[in-house]
């Protein structure tokens, strides 16, 4: 008996599918946030020193290369968002902003007042407050010292541990923007000048980190990771009509990795895995067949209050003489923290995204309404 054989499925390319809600980028997001927290609860329960598992075998721990799902998809995204806004730029800017700082303002504000409320935050006043969320807004200190906050726990000074990764988030929104003004991602001459400096950027990042203790050089160094997903990201975008959306994109990572075993190269490697994870999150975000988008994007909201949330969890078990292994500090926070990013969704996030769509002359008519007399109607 003959059976028929399969038709051969089409080949896809991702230029196919930008510009389409078609995927489960929401959904990867929110994986990947919720990876962050599940690595984060070894070091919030053991430690600064923690390690966390596979973290040997991946170089840098599953809960970091989540983060490199997150600047991936942004590489992807905010470059189709800057090239539909190349003559917008403020408009472009206006929509970053608004999907970044008002959750991260609500964030600083209602985070420490929670703590010292509590107790798990001693010795600071007001102007201690203001001034914690001051840096935090500006990102100008985004971690870990700050005294008397969980005091007695294991990761003992850091309220929020997690949000290291928003002033590079920052960085490249402006790097995009400049090379949409600069009209780098149509002239494929400026492109190359454009990919080379971010190219530039992450080698520089690998030769500073053995010296960088603080300031821009630190800076640099500590971005020099994030910079090679968000750069794969953005060179997906641009060559999107060659990217074929199937197993050979691993490829390219499966040999750097080869040459990194065969010259012991850390950075080779490093650039390997990264380029390896970014390949899986461009096949799972775009699958055959239909998708449905995520009705609730919480994966901010769970990025921003999970640290904060973990450690209070800590606190409040040492207290009644407990210590918390870290999957049940996980499984422990996982529903508040889902709650918690929900109404950061619907009552902060979301508000500020559907101001982002409006114009700014017409809010700024609509404010100047809002205090013009009322005029009687003519004929009346």
């Amino acid at each position: 008996m003959n059976s028929q054989p399969h038709p051969k499925l089409p080949p896809r390319r991702l230029s196919d599918h930008l510009g389409s809600r078609d995927n489960r980028i929401d959904q990867l997001r929110l994986a990947a946030a919720l990876a962050v927290v599940l690595g984060h609860s070894w070091h919030i329960t053991l430690g600064r020193a923690a390690q966390v598992p596979l973290q040997e075998w991946t170089l840098m721990g599953f809960h970091s290369l989540a983060v490199h799902v997150f600047f991936f998809l942004s590489g992807l995204l905010v470059t189709e968002s800057a090239r539909r806004h190349q003559h917008a730029p403020l408009h472009y800017m206006r929509k970053r902003a608004l999907r970044i700082f008002p959750a991260l303002v609500a964030n600083a504000i209602i985070v420490p007042l929670v703590l010292v409320a509590a107790g798990a935050w001693t010795g600071v006043g007001p102007a201690d407050i203001a001034r914690y969320a001051l840096r935090l807004v500006t990102l100008v200190s985004v971690q870990y010292e700050h005294p008397g906050a969980f005091a007695d726990s294991p990761f003992n000074g850091s309220i929020n541990g997690s949000v290291w990764s928003l002033r590079h988030e920052i960085i490249v929104y402006l790097l995009v923007m400049a090379a949409s003004m600069a009209g780098a991602l149509a002239n494929p001459r400026r492109r190359t000048i454009v990919l080379l400096a971010m190219i530039a950027y992450i080698a520089a990042g690998y030769l500073v980190a053995p010296i960088a203790k603080g300031g821009l050089l630190f800076l640099i160094a500590e971005g020099r990771h994030v910079m090679i997903s968000f750069l794969l990201g953005v060179m997906a975008h641009q060559f999107a009509g060659r990217v074929r959306l199937n197993a050979g994109l691993a490829l390219p990572g499966l040999i750097l990795l080869v040459g990194a075993q065969l010259f012991h190269s850390r950075a080779l490697a490093e650039v390997a895995i990264i380029g390896l994870v970014c390949a899986a999150t461009l096949l799972l975000a775009f699958p055959r067949g239909s998708t449905r988008p995520l009705r609730h994007d919480v994966s901010y909201g769970v990025y921003i209050y999970s640290w904060p949330i973990q450690q209070l969890a800590v606190w409040v078990a040492a207290g009644f003489g407990m210590a918390l292994a870290p999957m049940a500090l996980f499984l422990a926070c996982l529903v508040p923290l889902l709650g918690v990013a929900l109404l950061s969704w619907l009552w902060i996030e979301r508000p500020a995204l559907a101001l982002a769509n409006r114009r700014p002359a017409a809010d700024f008519g609509q404010f100047v309404s809002w205090f013009t007399p009322l005029r009687p109607r003519s004929g009346g």
